[in-house]
């Protein structure tokens, strides 16, 4: 029995170490934290997973990612690299809600983040595979009007 938990300890370790080195300084638990969360909170534990996973996202091609900065990054009024531009949508499409965040996902695999302080809507999704992705990242001239008619579109039935 206590080999068993040594191991399933060493693993929480090699998890929580992975977690950490991704979300840097976004993983704000500590191990015995993170602990309880996985074994006590499965809702809160899927969310740490999640947006460790999200702030990974990459467009799905080198082709994608030129057309959608080509079409946007005009919009943004600093100058920005394509790395940069990876870079601000996988952030915000890790971000849960909270302060200036207003976010929802899809049963259909669509995420969307709207950062209302900075004017910038972040847009991805799962494909089939369960990969994420990244869709586009626009400052939208309608602000938050145009994430509200994103989110009144998605869950219209």
């Amino acid at each position: 029995m206590k080999a068993c938990q040594s191991m399933e300890e060493q693993e929480d370790r090699a998890e929580y170490k992975a977690l950490s080195e991704t979300l840097g300084k976004r993983m704000q638990v500590s191990l015995s934290d993170f602990q309880k969360i996985k074994y006590n909170n499965s809702k809160e534990y899927k969310e740490l997973a999640e947006r460790a996973e999200w702030l990974q996202a990459k467009f799905p091609s080198e082709k994608s990612l030129n057309g959608h900065f080509n079409k946007h990054s005009n919009e943004f009024h600093y100058e920005l690299t394509k790395e940069k531009y990876n870079e601000i949508a996988s952030v915000l499409l890790s971000e849960s809600i909270g302060n200036n965040i207003i976010c929802y996902d899809t049963n259909s695999g669509r995420r969307v983040r709207y950062d209302k302080k900075n004017n910038i809507i972040a847009i991805g999704s799962r494909t089939s595979t369960g990969k994420v992705r990244i869709n586009t990242l626009l400052r939208p001239k309608e602000g938050e009007n145009y994430y509200n008619e994103n989110h009144n579109r998605d869950h219209s039935n």
